[in-house]
């Protein structure tokens, strides 16, 4: 192999690495050298400040310059060598030491505008030469030199500076010369290249990393969620397992509400603000009605499982289906509620267990469970509740291109962005059930309860919406229009999955229409009736809430327009049904109108300072409003 030519620097650099060994200098030796200086010589409200005094004398020039020339004979440091100072471009650090003293000296002591700079030679004053011996002593110390001695540097006897500790006794001995203004330059532009330099080699390195990790990290996440997602299943036979499941219904039906609670898991009983909270809440549901019999299916043991209540993720799940016949007498139930009652609603509630230790826990409760469906009692209670509801759109990254796609698109960043806040704020969501639990049967809610709503079920809010949702283990309300499946909008696929991860699907209509003048091609019972029935086939779970496209029959209709169609939606077995704000924004609920429910519009664009601005002046609005109820 051909050896490399020597050029004229690299003996330069070769000869300065050999001819002292290395010594570190750098941060703390220039820092003990600024505090020396200022404390000997700088600026003194008595003496008028400064070096100056004398015009035209260059006393601190000459100081900055003897420093420069002597720690660069005798002491810097060469990269990559164990010597004195490379004068290559790229190994900087022991010019960087002179410019820094010089820096500090200059910042710290400085010339004097107005005069000629230099040291005041006036009485009283410390002379340069006290200034540099004083220099000279920190630099020996904080360098390796004997602290109480002249006998400046180990190692380097021969080199400017470690002749220095004879410079006193030696007055005949010319001081160097000041550097010129474009050597500093030079000096300073050379140092800046070799940083930006050091910047950009350090960006090549650490960024493919970051990103490899970030990407490591999210891949990881997401395939834990397609994992739990698509689960694999086997049917159980276990006696421990079917024994458990039929425990918890036999109690149920005898409405041991004690025994039930015990039966929890840890998790699940943290969904409520204790024991009493959930025998309250069940005592007031299924006290008066007659619980009369109860089916199970085959337990069937799902790895992993994703839980519908607390979006946490376990190794695996035994789910069972639950079927809970139960009859109320008269005058108890509205009539809507009596019928559904008494035509299956607990027909195939799941009650889910996870195995903690030898001993089978419930997670998911069945008929007895937070997301169960809700029965309205003949006299319901009246009660006013500020919740606010958002309403969010299109959840995506992707640049828009027309203004309403931009509107109703917020970005997946700030989206998250919006969910952490709220967390950091102390919010908890709850579904549309928990709410009218809450109206009907006393069900305690957190102290900060907030409800997020996305209509229309585009299929971006499953690619963004849905992994963001579940690292904040939030659960939402998704408003599916049952005739806008695929392309833009999610497939039955899709839908499913969210279901399945423990988010809430509601109805949104067949074709998103006006329910109060339909066209004719359609008519409000179809798009009612319809809507729901295909939800509850294809989710196999009751549909009880309802969210207006447009916000009509509200808008523009009129009154008569939309008692016909809020006649229609008790008929057709809807509880409540969430509003498009017009005019403002309101987080006020009133039980007594469950069928307008007002929201908080999120619209695109809005950074997190104007999301917080709009939900402070909605709440302070409806404070206000609930004062005067």
């Amino acid at each position: 192999m051909q050896t490399p030519r020597q050029t004229p620097l690299d003996a330069q650099v070769e000869r300065q690495a050999n001819a002292t060994p290395w010594l570190g200098f750098g941060g703390p030796a220039i820092d003990e050298i600024e505090t020396q200086v200022t404390e000997s010589v700088g600026e003194s409200a008595r003496m008028g400040g400064g070096f100056s005094g004398a015009p035209g004398t260059p006393v601190g020039q000459q100081v900055i310059d003897e420093i420069e020339t002597q720690v660069t004979e005798s002491v810097g440091e060469s990269s990559g060598t164990k010597g004195g100072f490379s004068e290559a471009p790229g190994t900087p650090t022991g010019q960087q030491v002179i410019d820094e003293i010089e820096t500090q000296v200059m910042e710290s002591v400085g010339e004097s505008s107005g005069t000629g700079g230099g040291f005041s030679e006036a009485p009283g004053t410390p002379t340069g030469q006290q200034v540099i011996d004083e220099i000279e002593t920190q630099v020996t110390e904080s360098v390796g030199g004997n602290p109480g001695t002249r006998g400046g540097f180990p190692g380097v006897p021969e080199t400017p500076l470690g002749q220095r500790a004879t410079w006193r006794h030696a007055p005949d001995k010319p001081p160097a010369q000041p550097s010129t203004l474009q050597q500093r330059r030079r000096r300073s532009l050379i140092i800046l290249a070799v940083v930006l330099l050091c910047v950009a080699c350090l960006g090549i390195i650490v960024i493919p990393l970051l990103e490899k990790k970030l990407s490591s990290s999210a891949s990881t996440s997401t395939t834990a969620l397609q994992h739990a997602l698509n689960p694999s299943t086997t049917v159980s036979n276990s006696t421990a397992l079917s024994s458990t499941a039929d425990s918890f219904m036999r109690n149920m039906q005898q409405k041991n509400w004690a025994t039930l609670w015990s039966m929890l898991l840890p998790s699940a009983q943290a969904l409520w603000q204790g024991e009493q909270d959930f025998t309250h809440f069940e005592q007031t549901k299924f006290g008066s009605l007659t619980l009369q019999s109860y089916s199970l299916s085959q337990a069937v043991i799902t790895t992993p499982w994703l839980d519908t209540d607390t979006t946490q993720i376990y190794s695996s799940a035994a789910l069972v289906h639950v079927s809970l016949q139960a009859s109320a007498p008269n005058g108890v139930l509205t009539v809507r509620s009596q019928r559904d009652l008494s035509q299956g609603l607990f027909k195939n509630t799941l009650l889910a267990l996870v195995q903690n230790g030898k001993t089978w826990q419930v997670a998911v409760a069945g008929p007895a469970d937070q997301d169960a469906p809700v029965l309205v009692p003949a006299q319901a209670p009246v009660s006013h509740v500020i919740i606010p509801i958002y309403m969010y759109h299109h959840v995506s990254n992707i640049p828009t291109t027309n203004q309403l796609d931009y509107n109703l698109t917020v970005t997946a960043t700030d989206f998250s962005t919006q969910l952490t806040w709220m967390q950091k704020q102390g919010y908890r969501t709850i579904t549309m059930p928990e709410l009218f639990d809450f109206f009907y049967d006393g069900r305690a809610l957190p102290k900060k309860p907030m409800i997020l709503s996305f209509d229309d079920g585009y299929a971006d809010v499953y690619t963004y919406a849905l992994p963001a949702l579940l690292a904040h283990h939030y659960r939402g309300v998704f408003y599916i229009i049952t005739g806008m499946i695929g392309g833009n909008y999610m497939t039955w696929k899709e839908v499913r999955a969210l279901n399945q991860s423990g988010m809430e699907i509601e109805s949104h209509t067949i074709h998103h229409i006006n329910l109060g003048e339909p066209p004719a091609y359609t008519s409000t019972q179809i798009e009612l009736v319809k809507s729901k029935a295909r939800l509850e086939s294809i989710l196999k779970k009751v549909i009880q809430f309802f969210c207006y496209p447009t916000g009509e029959p509200f808008h523009h209709d009129t009154v008569a327009e939309q008692k016909i169609v809020l006649k229609d939606l008790l008929l057709d077995g809807y509880l409540g049904a969430t509003l498009d704000p017009l005019e403002y924004n309101s987080a006020l609920q009133n039980s007594a109108l469950p069928y307008e429910m007002p929201r908080i519009r999120v619209s695109g664009g809005e950074n997190l300072l104007t999301f917080e601005g709009i939900l402070s002046a909605t709440l302070q609005a409806d404070a206000v409003r609930l004062k005067a109820l």
